[in-house]
């Protein structure tokens, strides 16, 4: 078959199967290859195959995912039924990330004072349940924006429409600018735990202290007072960040608007970021003087005077290391556009989310 034939294959299957679980793409990528061809050869008979042939194949499957709702047995509804196995997905990673990180900061909490288990349990299981309906919430709301977003492009005009045509499969990206599965999933427990830590752990960032038969103590690295009233906006930058995640999960491939929602969290990230430690005010000016304390470091010694300096350092230059990971994190976005518009240029194909 020509290149342009095979292009066809290989774009109808990848749109199938991106739908569908891991485990079950291989197997479900080789059966589909298999009734094509068979389909192709009951057309053909005598000749060899050419694109129309293929083309009117392909439109006898129908839509890709009409047809991966028939390998997947069932269709659901409730977001939407493209969107709603993401939605569990999701839903469960972040549920789950709550609860592993709630339990943590419980175990924590009672090793470094284990006469206040019990508050420290009743704490947990408040803040368990608080965690729980928002990070719900959170992600319903990702998923309804998601949902009217392509609604109002026209994401769904193929089921819409009486007939489906070849033309509308989806290109095949690079292997460079596909996204696994694994990617968003990591990033929203990521995400999710951190921001739980901070709002319900924030005086676990710290040292950790622990000496002979003395009880366990943290020396914190921020200031709580100055930290907490930015709390609303260390959420609001964090459910711009799991939208962007679940908009990877759902896409599966680097476009442009995802690379500009991606350049958007970023540049909300540093801009907090920015505001945050620029301000003094927000480290603990008395870490060195609690170190001290603790014994960890005593006061007078040399420890104690490097471990200033590199304090000090620390502190002043903290924003400069984020402008330098918001530099890099440029630079890669910018050479996946330039990939993105050369993938987009050598297929004849404008390039869409």
């Amino acid at each position: 078959m020509a290149n342009q034939t095979n292009q066809w294959i290989e774009r109808y299957t990848y749109a199938v199967t991106r739908q569908l679980p891991e485990a079950q793409r291989a197997d479900i990528d080789k059966e589909l290859r298999g009734l094509i061809e068979d389909l192709l050869e009951a057309r053909t008979q005598d000749h060899a195959a050419t694109d129309d042939d293929v083309q009117a194949v392909l439109v006898e499957l129908g839509d890709p995912e009409s047809l991966a709702d028939k390998y997947r047995g069932h269709r659901r509804y409730l977001i939407g039924p493209d969107l709603y196995p993401n939605f569990l997905t999701v839903v469960k990673i972040v549920l789950g990330a709550i609860a592993i990180a709630m339990t943590v900061v419980f175990v924590i909490q009672t090793l470094l004072t284990p006469a206040r288990m019990v508050d420290h349990f009743l704490n947990a299981l408040t803040s368990l349940l608080q965690g729980g309906v928002q990070g719900f919430a959170w992600v319903t709301i990702s998923f309804g924006l998601t949902e009217y977003f392509r609604a109002r492009e026209g994401k769904d005009a193929l089921k819409l429409a009486s007939a489906w045509k070849v033309s509308h499969l989806p290109e095949l990206p690079e292997k460079e600018l596909r996204i696994t599965r694994a990617d968003p999933i990591a990033s929203i427990i990521l995400a999710v735990l951190f921001i739980v830590a901070l709002t319900f752990a924030l005086d676990l960032f710290g040292i950790w202290v622990f000496l002979h038969d003395q009880p366990g103590r943290v020396v914190p690295f921020l200031n709580a007072a100055v930290f907490k009233p930015y709390l609303p906006f260390v959420w609001a930058v964090a459910a711009l960040g799991i939208l962007h995640e679940i908009a990877k999960l759902i896409a599966r491939r680097w476009s442009l608007r995802l690379l500009a929602l991606n350049t958007l969290v970023d540049v909300a990230n540093f801009a907090l970021s920015l505001v945050l430690f620029s301000n003094p005010a927000i480290w603990n000016r008395d870490f060195m003087a609690q170190m001290a304390q603790s014994g960890l470091v005593p006061a007078g010694t040399e420890a104690f005077r490097t471990m200033s300096a590199l304090w000090g350092q620390i502190t002043s230059y903290f924003v400069y290391l984020i402008g330098l990971g918001f530099g890099v994190g440029l630079i890669t976005r910018l050479v996946r556009a330039v990939r993105i518009r050369r993938g987009s240029s050598a297929a004849g194909i404008p390039q869409v989310s």
